[in-house]
């Protein structure tokens, strides 16, 4: 039998076979080589990217721990956590008030701080101390009935309502003041020039106090202060003492030495410093004649324009008009409205509440 002629004995097939089939053998290699290099090429260029956002990474970290970031720069640093406010010093919480040397630097407490509205308008958030009693006060137990603020304990009331009281009052009926839910009242003994300096007492003052008394009203006065001197301000108090000789005053003796609004005074270049020394002179001959003195003032006055621990041990009569007391320290009096219309006064009543019935005090 005769063969095909293109069959070889030696592979069994013929060279146009063989060579088909190694080619096709060569053209998948080819294709494998390709594809092993390209992912090794991918698998480069992923880890070059990588290594980019690692960087990336660094660069931010290292820009933010250095300080770039400032709290001004987010318009929600109203209050800062306790890692922040490690940077926060005293001196920055009261750099518009005080100097070094007039700080205590004692239980300022990091975290925490009040805002501060001046009378230009401006604001600061100011740190809160510690050492000194906080406001314990709940505030949604401040309820206003009508006109008058009460303040509740369990359902029951434990405060009194009173009215501030001088000659620009006009005519009282403290008989109406009393039937229509007044506890007391705040009547003003006199008044220290703020240009001039002159004692002035108030015109209605003893006659005030005795209808109020004879009304059944409880009895608190108070003095409007521009002592620039500690002199001056025993001499304040002094005058207070001998206006009330012979009174039944059973509510506090009151010392107001707020600022002058849109005028210039002679308190104005006193330092925090000063005030305070001044306000402990009042407050010093007042209980020593065995009085209960207490200090007025709005929450800048208060906390910015006097050293408030150094003063601490006194009471405080708040004066910030609103319907809760933002006020983060103690206080045992809050003016809550100086534009209140109630029976007994013709004009815009300044209404109190007292937390502490002093008549028993």
């Amino acid at each position: 039998m005769q063969l095909p002629d293109d069959y070889e004995e030696s592979g069994g097939m013929s060279s146009a076979v063989f060579t088909a089939v190694v080619s096709v053998t060569l053209f998948i290699l080819l294709i494998f080589v390709i594809v092993l290099v390209s992912n090794v090429q991918s698998s480069d260029g992923d880890n070059e990217k990588e290594s980019l956002l690692v960087q990336e990474s660094n660069t931010s970290e290292e820009s933010f721990t250095a300080g770039t970031l400032k709290p001004e720069d987010l318009d929600f640093w109203d209050k800062y956590s306790s890692e922040e406010e490690e940077d926060v010093s005293t001196e920055t919480a009261y750099e518009s008030h005080w100097t070094e040397e007039e700080e205590t630097g004692d239980g300022l407490s990091d975290g925490y701080r009040t805002l501060v509205t001046f009378k230009d308008d401006s604001q600061e958030w100011v740190a809160i101390n510690d050492s000194i009693p906080a406001n314990r006060y709940e505030p949604t137990s401040f309820i206003r009935h009508g006109n008058i603020m009460k303040y509740f304990m369990e359902d029951k009331e434990v405060s009194y309502a009173g009215v501030r009281i001088s000659e620009e009052s006009g005519a009282v009926d403290f008989e109406k003041l009393k039937s229509g839910g007044i506890d007391f009242c705040m009547i003003k003994a006199g008044t220290r020039g703020y240009s001039t300096g002159k004692i002035v007492a108030d015109e209605a003052f003893k006659e005030n106090v005795e209808k109020a008394d004879a009304a059944g009203l409880d009895v608190g006065v108070y003095f409007c202060s521009q002592a620039i001197t500690i002199e001056e301000a025993r001499e304040e108090a002094s005058m207070v003492l001998k206006s009330i000789e012979g009174l039944d005053i059973k509510f506090p003796v009151g010392f107001d030495m707020n600022d002058i609004i849109n005028d210039e005074s002679r308190t104005d270049d006193l330092s925090g410093n000063d005030r305070t020394k001044i306000a402990r002179a009042f407050m010093e001959v007042i209980e020593g004649a065995g009085y209960h003195p207490v200090l007025y003032g709005d929450k800048s006055w208060l906390i910015c324009e006097l050293n408030p621990a150094k003063l601490s041990e006194y009471d405080v009569w708040y004066g910030e008009h609103g319907d809760i007391p933002d006020y983060p320290y103690k206080f045992t009096m809050w003016e809550y409205s100086d534009s209140v219309k109630i029976d007994g006064i013709s004009g815009y009543a300044r209404m109190s509440i007292s937390l502490i019935d002093y008549s028993r005090k």
